[in-house]
C-alpha cells in the first residue's frame, strides 16, 4: 500500500507539526490518520506526488538484532549513524537503534552529535572527530564521548572540565593509528598517555580503538590487527588497559570474529550493506530504504529517436518518462572504456541470465540505475536530463501515474527528496528538506517582516558567526520563500546499491 493510501483519510485542516530541523535541513513531522496531502506544506505535498524515499524502521531494528546475534556474549554494539545515518536520517536511525538495544551511537562530526542531543536522544554518543579547542565545551556540556589523538587535547579537555565545574568526568577514547594514516596516536604514545591521564581531573580514559583498511586490503588489516592486539596485551600487563577496546567494523567483525573485543562499531551491516564475508557467514541483513518515483508519461518512440542525443530507442520502442533526473542525483551507467569493463559487464549479464544473482556474494546486475515495477526489473537505459529521465520500458507494463522503484547506488541517491518512515508497514513520520536563510544584522535592529515591515514578533536572534563584526547577530530572513535543497550529497544512501555493498571500499570509514 502506498503512502498516499494512508494519507487519504479526511483531514482536519491542520498539517503535521514540524519537529526541529537538523543540520542537514530536514525537519521531522509525525503522521496521523487525519493527514492528507492537501494539508501538508505545499512543497512537501508537491514532492511526494513526484518521488519519495521510504525507510522501513522495522528493517533497521531487525538488522541490529541480526548483528547482535552474531556477536559473542558480552560484546557491546555501537551503532554508527554518520553520514546522516547512511542517508536514511540520523535522528530516526538513532532512535530506532537505541530502542532496539544498541549500547552506544557513533557520529563522524560534532554537529551530527549535537543534532541527536537536540532531538532528545540521551544514549552515549562517541564522536569520531577529535575536539578542537574552540569547541571543547560542547563535548563537556552535552556529555559526548570524545576521540583524542594527542596529549594536548586531553589536557585541554581536563582544564575546561575543571573550569566549567562538570561533575561527571568526560569519557575519552584514544584512537591509535596503526597505519591507515588518518590521524591518531602512535602505538608507543599510548601507554604514557594512559598513565598520565590518571592524574587529570575531569576526564577518564574510557576506550582505546583503531580503524583498519579491512574492506580494501583485508590481508594487511589482519597484520595490523595483530599489532594492535599486541599493544592491548602490553597495556593489560602494565595495568593500563582501558575498559573498552574496539577495532572491528562491519567487515572485520565477520572476517576475524576474535577482533570483536569489548565493542564493535557497526554501520554498513545495520543499513543492509553486507560484505561478502557476512553473507557467507549467514548474517542476513536487508536494505531498509527504497526510492519510489511516479511515472509521468508512457509513449512509443517515433521515427526520430527521443532525447537530446538519441540513438538508444528504435521506432516503436515503449518509452517511459520519470520526473527525476540529474538534479535529483541520478547518474547514467558508467560507459565501458576498455575491453576489461566490457568483459565485466558481459560476465555479469551472463551470470544474471543463468540465474546466478548472488554468485560470490556480488550482484550480477550491470552497473548503473535500474527500474523495478512489481517483480520485474530492467536497466534504466535511456537519457538523463536535468529534471527528467527517459528510458526503454520494454518488458515493463507501465502506465502514467504508476509507481516504480529506482535501484541506484547509495552514492548517487537523492538527498533532498522527502523521506517517509514506516513501521509495521504504515507511515509514522516524514522528513523533508527545509532551509532557513539567516542574515547578519546590527544588534538591536528590527527584523523586517513580509513586505518589508518590521516584525514585532520576529524570531530570536542567533549568535553571530566567527568573523562577523562587533554588535552583529544572525536573524532569520522572513517573508521570503525558503530555497529548495541543494545537489545530492555523496553521503546520502537511500536505495540498495547495485553491487550489494559500498560503492568503493574506502567508503567504509568507521562502520
Amino acid at each position: 500500500m502506498t503512502v498516499e493510501h494512508h494519507l487519504q483519510a479526511s483531514g482536519d485542516g491542520q498539517g503535521p507539526a514540524a519537529g526541529p530541523a537538523g543540520s542537514d535541513g530536514k525537519g521531522i513531522a509525525s503522521l496521523s490518520a487525519t493527514d492528507t496531502l492537501a494539508t501538508w506544506p505545499d512543497e512537501l505535498a508537491a514532492t511526494l506526488a513526484r518521488a519519495r524515499i521510504e525507510v522501513d524502521l522495522d528493517v533497521l531494528a531487525a538488522n541490529l538484532a541480526a548483528v547482535r546475534r552474531f556477536l559473542r556474549p558480552g560484546t557491546r554494539l555501537l551503532a554508527v549513524v554518520k553520514g546522516d545515518g547512511y542517508g536514511v536520517g540520523a535522528e530516526m536511525a538513532a532512535r530506532t537503534f537505541a530502542a532496539a538495544g544498541a549500547d552506544a551511537l557513533g557520529t563522524a562530526t560534532l554537529e551530527s552529535a549535537l543534532r541527536l542531543r537536540r532531538s532528545g536522544i540521551t544514549a552515549p554518543i562517541l564522536v569520531f572527530q577529535p575536539p578542537e579547542p574552540p569547541l571543547l565545551d560542547f563535548w563537556l556540556r552535552e556529555g559526548l564521548q570524545a576521540t583524542v589523538h594527542d596529549a594536548a587535547t586531553l589536557h585541554a579537555l581536563s582544564q575546561r572540565a575543571v573550569a566549567l565545574g562538570v561533575g561527571r568526568p568526560l569519557a575519552v577514547h584514544l584512537e591509535v593509528d596503526m597505519g591507515l594514516g588518518r590521524g591518531g596516536l602512535a602505538p608507543g604514545q599510548v601507554a604514557p598517555l594512559v598513565a598520565g591521564a590518571a592524574s587529570l581531573p575531569g576526564v577518564r580514559i574510557e576506550g582505546l580503538y583503531t580503524h583498519l583498511p579491512t574492506a580494501a586490503r583485508p590481508r594487511l588489516a589482519l597484520r595490523l590487527l595483530d599489532r594492535f592486539l599486541r599493544l592491548v596485551r602490553d597495556l593489560e600487563e602494565r595495568g593500563l588497559r582501558p575498559p573498552l577496546v574496539h577495532c572491528a567494523e562491519s567487515h572485520l567483525l565477520v572476517l576475524a570474529p576474535y577482533a570483536q573485543l569489548d565493542m564493535v562499531r557497526v554501520g554498513n551491516l545495520l543499513y543492509g550493506y553486507a560484505p561478502r564475508a557476512a553473507r557467507r557467514a549467514g548474517l542476513a541483513v536487508r536494505p531498509p530504504s527504497r526510492l519510489v518515483v511516479r511515472v509521468w508519461a508512457v509513449h512509443r518512440a517515433g521515427d526520430m529517436t527521443p532525447g537530446y542525443r538519441g540513438g538508444w530507442a528504435r521506432p516503436g520502442t515503449p518509452v517511459a518518462v520519470l520526473p527525476v533526473g540529474l538534479a535529483d542525483g541520478l547518474r547514467p551507467a558508467r560507459e565501458a572504456r576498455h575491453w576489461g569493463d566490457r568483459m565485466v559487464i558481459l560476465g555479469r549479464r551472463l551470470l544474471g541470465a543463468l540465474g546466478a544473482r548472488q554468485v560470490l556474494g556480488a550482484s550480477t546486475a550491470p552497473p548503473g540505475p535500474r527500474v523495478r515495477a512489481g517483480h520485474r526489473e530492467v536497466p534504466l537505459r535511456g537519457e538523463f536530463m536535468m529534471n527528467h529521465c527517459l528510458f526503454d520500458a520494454t518488458g515493463l507494463p507501465l502506465a502514467p501515474g504508476q509507481e516504480v522503484e529506482l535501484l541506484v547506488s547509495r552514492l548517487t541517491a537523492p538527498a533532498h527528496l522527502p523521506v517517509v518512515y514506516l513501521r509495521g508497514g504504515r507511515p509514522v513520520a516524514v522528513a523533508w528538506p527545509q532551509r532557513q536563510v539567516l542574515e547578519c544584522v546590527a544588534a538591536g535592529t528590527a527584523t523586517a517582516g513580509p513586505g518589508g515591515m518590521a516584525g514585532g514578533d520576529a524570531p530570536a536572534a542567533a549568535e553571530a558567526p566567527a568573523g562577523a563584526g562587533d554588535g552583529q547577530e544572525l536573524r532569520p530572513v522572513t517573508g521570503a520563500a525558503s530555497p529548495g535543497a541543494g545537489a545530492a550529497s555523496p553521503e546520502a544512501a537511500l536505495a540498495p546499491p547495485v553491487a550489494g555493498g559500498p560503492a568503493h571500499p574506502d567508503e567504509e570509514t568507521m562502520g
